[in-house]
């Protein structure tokens, strides 16, 4: 099996529209929440450094930092 790093949770409010998840390789991926719940995966060994909540119009409304320590990630 290939590795896999994933970021999964719970939006407690219906403004939100979707999450964007950095991780330490460059790479951004989003997801719109369903029923609540969202999921972002990649397929590689990589750690997440970033997500992103985001309202209407990508209006940012939250970001919330998942770097470990001394964990190098990219500038946002």
């Amino acid at each position: 099996m290939a590795p896999f790093a994933m970021v999964y949770g719970e939006v407690l409010s219906p403004e939100v529209t979707g999450v964007e998840v950095t991780w330490d390789n460059g790479a951004s991926l989003r997801d719109q929440p369903t029923q609540g719940l969202f999921g972002v995966a990649i397929n590689d060994q990589v750690m997440p450094c970033a997500l992103k909540v985001l309202g209407e119009d990508d209006t940012v409304l939250d970001e919330i930092s998942l770097r470990s320590p001394n964990q190098v990630c990219p500038e946002s």
